[in-house]
């Protein structure tokens, strides 16, 4: 990918080097798989994961082999791909091993702060790389997470995938909606990156983040349903809707172990039963 032409940030306002390569690069992927259907976002999405672990490991042995192994990977997909490869290939991943350049390259310095660094002062440490490749891939285990979520199930039944996971019967609760699919997106991004479209995030830029993981295109803001309802995600749904809604996501965190986002899952639960009128609160108890 050709080097960006916007101004690389000023020393006041420069965040954790691990911090604004996963903002640069993330941004970048996103930009990519969206462009991508979704069992090829999740085979691209699970290339990538494997690739930031092998950028740790080549950062700590610098083993020719380490490398070797992403690089033949990636051309096998080349060869699947063929043409539609192109978008993905112009992220030119395989600069991301070119540690001594890389903070250069994505902007970090601007040329003339970077050729007046003295010998290892803008150098990444282990300390930054793991930070940066942990980031990394837990935004894209989101990805993967979410496109299977869009699958439909390999095997033959009339049962819901909720239904399957915790043999409920309600017909309210087998639909996969969008506002289950946006609540589910909100639970993720604070628990694993605290992350909230009311913090240091704007509710567009989450809106956009949504419609990829979500597979659901974009046009403008304007038009977008999942604008609309993330401005009031978590309580888009009200009462016993909300409480339906977050007992049929939870499963899913369970199932992957995410634990932060269980505990704020069942808090946000236990805080709607309480707000219930005492004669619909004792069907939830």
């Amino acid at each position: 990918m050709a080097k960006s032409s916007k101004q690389s940030i000023s020393n006041e306002t420069k965040p954790r080097k691990a911090v604004y390569l996963s903002m640069v690069i993330g941004k970048e992927i996103d930009n990519v798989l969206m462009k991508y259907n979704g069992e090829q976002k999740i085979e691209i999405a699970e290339h990538l994961i494997k690739t930031f672990d092998e950028l740790l490991e080549y950062f700590k042995s610098k083993e020719e082999g380490v490398y070797q192994r992403y690089a033949n990977r990636e051309k096998d997909l080349l060869k699947k791909y063929g043409k539609a490869f192109k978008s993905y290939a112009d992220l030119s991943i395989y600069k991301l091993f070119d540690f001594d350049m890389l903070l250069a390259e994505k902007d970090y310095y601007a040329s003339k702060e970077f050729n007046s660094l003295k010998s290892g002062e803008g150098d990444l440490s282990e300390k930054d790389i793991k930070e940066w490749c942990d980031s990394m891939k837990r935004m894209l285990y989101g990805v993967v997470h979410f496109a299977y979520l869009e699958k439909e199930p390999e095997f033959e039944t009339t049962l819901s995938t909720k239904e399957q996971l915790t043999g409920a019967k309600d017909e309210d609760d087998k639909e996969i909606t969008e506002a289950r699919q946006l609540l589910a997106i909100y639970f993720l991004l604070k628990s694993g990156f605290n992350t909230e479209h009311r913090g240091t995030n704007s509710v567009s830029e989450v809106t956009r983040f949504a419609h990829l993981l979500t597979g659901t295109k974009f046009t403008t803001l304007q038009k977008s349903s999942i604008y609309k309802k993330y401005q009031l995600i978590p309580n888009y749904n009200k009462e016993e809707y909300l409480i339906k809604d977050l007992r049929f996501i939870r499963p899913y965190f369970e199932a992957l172990n995410i634990q932060k986002a269980i505990e704020l899952i069942d808090k946000e639960i236990e805080v709607s039963i309480k707000e219930l009128p005492l004669s619909k609160r004792k069907s939830f108890l």
